[in-house]
Formats: C-alpha cells, structure tokens, sequence
C-alpha cells in the first residue's frame, strides 16, 4: 500500500469511461447525443531514443536537418489533432522524444514510424508502445 495515501480508494483508479477489450483499453465518450457510449481511439506512445543519453542536448548541424524533417514528417497527426503530446524530454538518465497519438489504425501508426527520418536514417530509434490503460483529455 502506498503510505502517502489517506483513504482506501481502489487502486489503479477506476475511471468511468475505460472500457478494457483484449491487450488495448478502448475507452468511451459518455457526451454522444444518443447518450450512448462511442469508442474512442487506442492510445500509443511513440518514444524516440537517441544514440546517446545526452542526444537531444548534443545535436549536430546534419542530425538538426534529420530532426526538422522528423518534426515535419510528424505534422499531420499533429494537425489532425490525433498526436496529443509531441516533444523532447529531458530526465536524470538524460534525453527521449516523445509522441502520444490517438488512433484506431496500429498498422497504419507502426508504418508511419518505420518512414521516419529519424529511423529511415538511423539516427534514432522510434519505439511504438500502447497505453493499456489512461485517460487523454476530452477535446
């Protein structure tokens, strides 16, 4: 048990609106006009690790190009509002990107990935992992 938490609450939370179909959650939208529960999207993580810890912070003129391209090569899901989170993290055990996208379409996702500049030119490596469970906020 947690020794910073005061009440017996069940842990993990349980959340209205989670619904759990197989290894992905499909979690639901309870403001439908019929008052029924829509499925929403899957919830991926696109991590991107870099050769190094400090990859991020030590950028050569021919990686930043690779970097642009990156950044624009993920601009659609960005625009469409599908790609929630999207950036470089910084933490004690140094650097990663980060990309939190919405869809239903895991194939499709994967082979966005694989095009990646980053990957196609083997500056970095862009995992794809699925959320088993969460809450992105409404739009």
């Amino acid at each position: 048990m947690d020794p910073h938490r005061t009440t017996r609450e069940p842990w993990p939370p349980v959340s209205r609106g989670v619904r759990f179909t197989g290894r992905s959650p499909v979690t639901t939208d309870e403001s439908t006009p019929t008052g029924e529960s829509a499925p929403r999207a899957t919830t991926f993580v696109l991590r991107l690790l870099g050769p190094r810890p400090d990859f991020a912070q030590t950028l050569t003129v021919e990686v930043r190009e690779v970097m642009g391209r990156h950044a624009a090569h993920c601009r659609p899901y960005i625009d469409s509002g599908q790609m929630v989170v999207f950036g470089p993290v910084l933490d004690d055990s140094g650097s990663y990107g980060l990309g939190v996208v919405e869809t239903d379409d895991e194939e499709a996702l994967r082979a966005f990935a694989a095009a990646d500049p980053v990957v196609t030119t083997g500056t970095a490596q862009l995992l794809v992992g699925t959320m088993l469970a969460g809450i992105v906020r409404p739009r």
